[in-house]
């Protein structure tokens, strides 16, 4: 649950134009903050983002809000609100999980209060690649326990070709208001989220988490289908071992197996306010080998650490290379995994701001690995500006940031306070040998792209500098594609003809791409 302030007056954004630098997703002056990014494992140019919004004249009433991208980033549809499921129930805490099929599943809580268990965890579904969605279910309900364990949900699903293919899963953790003993819970449907077993416990004798306030689990699920799940424990019976314990399911969560996983040092405790989510993930190209990320305090600040697990915990490996000990604060941090392997991780990092500790202003930065974690590329900046500190940034509700990351392509979304209130945030870098190409001005000399259009016909020319592969795409106002068509074209004048006469009339975009840019054309279906 989210303690969230409010101002006075929202903006509705409109579909953002493409360009090179961060894109704001959100605009106005009510708070928007925790977001989550998923990309489409068939078609990387399908993302869809999903954040906490304060909506407009309910009183403060926090609503999860969407938009997808179907070129990458460049256009974004309008932001759609999903549905409270109660009267003047809060919505918080957003996590996506896309299924190689094609649906998409979103998770987040909707509840009453802070002192009522009116409420819970419901998972809706979109089948056209995040524009719409399907009616929620409740997958947790907050009244089923006496911890009321709705609080950050995880939704992951087993995109392997083993049996327990589609499964979906949700990791939660208690409200942070309830007493201890607390424990991380677990649920998981296997019809596509139709249907849901009742929460359970995660943590047994002598794994327990019980003297920890809200022990958050993270999931992740291997190549070969294997479900883990780490989460912070502290058992008074093994030597008061503290550290997180690794639970294994081999049979679609029907069971588990645990080990003591990955202790953190002594001195791993960060500083200041800096925000302690931490993420374990899966490398797809290897079913026996994991990876976690943490904010580690050792060196006498909040750095980024990292360990790999193939049946054992590697050595931590600091991620964040700024000088050791220098005050700088790095939190907020998000690993993932390209379809090939490599690594990335994001995080909030404040090398750039003034002074030292939590207050300072801060940037989004990045780094790669290609083995698994082991070493690390130069850290490099993704946003654009220095955002400043604001006190909101204290309160709960602003905890995370969330990236996706194609074989080519890193793409990120966050919240800072550049614009004096927190808004959303889209950024992208271009990885390995095939980059992709940045959206064009419209002038540009390079690229010359014609398009006119009747109510049955689009016609294009394009002439080009150099033999070129070309992909041309027509979008709707929303970002959605609507054709494409891919071929090599010379140095020559092209042109060719397509039908148009299924779609309904109004503005579209004509997107040309070249290995070297691209340029967009606007046009209206008359």
């Amino acid at each position: 649950m989210r303690i969230f302030f409010a101002c006075l007056l929202l903006c509705v954004c409109s579909v953002a134009s493409a360009q090179e630098s961060n894109l704001a997703l959100t605009s106005g002056l009510l708070q928007n903050s925790e977001p989550y990014i998923a990309i489409d494992p068939q078609n990387p140019h399908n993302l869809v983002a999903a954040w906490m919004s304060v909506t407009l004249g309910t009183g403060n009433i926090i609503t999860i809000k969407t938009r997808a991208s179907f070129d990458g980033g460049a256009t974004w549809s309008q932001p759609k609100a999903l549905p409270h499921m109660g009267q003047r129930w809060q919505s918080a805490d957003v996590s996506m999980a896309w299924k190689r099929n094609g649906a998409l599943y979103l998770a987040y809580i909707d509840y009453l209060d802070n002192t009522s268990t009116d409420g819970g965890v419901f998972v809706t579904r979109s089948d056209n690649g995040g524009l719409d969605w399907s009616t929620p279910v409740k997958a947790i309900d907050a009244a089923a326990n006496s911890d009321v364990s709705v609080d950050r949900p995880w939704i992951v699903v087993d995109n392997s070709t083993a049996s327990t293919f589609g499964n979906l899963y949700i990791t939660t953790k208690p409200a942070p208001w309830n007493a201890l003993p607390n424990h991380p819970y677990f649920t998981r449907s296997i019809d596509d989220g139709k249907t849901w077993t009742p929460d359970v416990t995660l943590d047994p004798a002598p794994y327990s988490a019980s003297l920890i306030p809200a022990p958050m689990p993270t999931p992740a699920v291997a190549s070969d289908g294997t479900l883990y799940i780490l989460y912070p424990s502290y058992d008074i019976s093994q030597g008061n071992h503290a550290g997180f314990t690794l639970c294994k399911s081999i049979d679609g969560g029907a069971s588990f197996m645990h080990e003591f996983g990955f202790t953190p040092s002594p001195e791993a405790n960060a500083k200041d306010s800096a925000k302690q989510g931490y993420r374990l993930v899966a490398d797809p190209t290897n079913g026996q080998r994991l990876f976690f990320c943490w904010g580690d305090g050792r060196n006498g600040d909040a750095d980024i650490y990292g360990s790999m697990y193939d049946g054992a915990w590697s050595t931590p490996t600091r991620i964040n290379d700024d000088a050791k000990g220098n005050g700088v604060e790095q939190d907020m941090m998000w690993p993932s995994f390209a379809p090939n392997g490599t690594l990335a991780v994001v995080w909030r990092d404040r090398r750039n701001g003034t002074g030292s500790g939590y207050a300072s202003g801060s940037q989004t930065y990045y780094a790669t690995s290609s083995d698994g974690g082991k070493t690390w590329s130069k850290n490099t900046g993704l946003s654009d500006v220095i955002a400043p500190y604001d006190t909101i940034l204290n309160y709960p509700g602003n905890d995370f940031m969330s990236a996706a990351i194609s074989n080519d392509s890193l793409y990120a979304v966050w919240a800072d306070t550049r614009a004096g209130k927190l808004q959303i945030y889209f950024g992208k870098a271009a990885l390995g040998e095939k980059n992709w190409v940045s959206v064009m001005p419209l002038s540009s000399d390079d690229l010359q792209l014609a398009a006119t259009t009747t109510q049955s016909t689009l016609a294009v020319s394009f002439k080009l500098d150099a033999a070129s592969h070309f992909t041309l795409e027509v979008l709707d106002e929303n970002g959605k594609r609507w054709r494409s068509i891919e071929g090599i074209a010379s140095i020559n004048k092209q042109e060719m003809t397509i039908p148009v006469e299924d779609l309904s009339r109004g503005c579209y975009l004509v997107r040309l791409e070249i290995e070297s840019g691209a340029a967009i054309r606007k046009i209206v279906l008359p």
